[in-house]
């Protein structure tokens, strides 16, 4: 054996320097799964709350479109009843026409006024 030569590896400081590089990526490993954990229980978090406040606006929606369908057949006739008057009264036709209430087409006019007589 050559005096420069030692047997023991763990006394070379170039197997020093890589045992304490291994235990710092170690340590970095660690920290970086404990981080991500905290990542992903955060976003889970989140989601699980989303999930729920949706699932409460989606009940609520639900009820709100059960109340209209109900209604509709009175809404719808009160409409009929708007566009019959609104035939009769272009002031009114008009702003049906704007809202879009009505078809727009021209309501039905009024009899021409007898032409006077000289």
């Amino acid at each position: 054996m050559a005096p420069n030569e030692s047997s023991d590896p763990a006394a070379d400081p170039g197997v020093a320097d890589l045992k304490d590089a291994v235990a710092a990526l170690q340590r970095q490993l660690v920290s970086l799964m404990l981080a991500v954990i905290v990542v992903s229980g955060t976003v889970s978090l989140y989601l699980y709350r989303q999930a729920s406040l949706t699932r409460k606006d989606l009940a609520q929606a639900e009820k709100m479109v059960a109340a209209f369908q109900h209604d509709r057949p009175e809404m719808l006739a009160f409409l009929g009843k708007l566009n019959d008057y609104g035939k009769t009264h272009p002031d009114v036709y008009q702003i049906l026409v704007h809202n879009g209430f009505a078809a727009p087409t021209a309501p039905a006019a009024a009899p021409p006024a007898a032409a006077p007589k000289k």
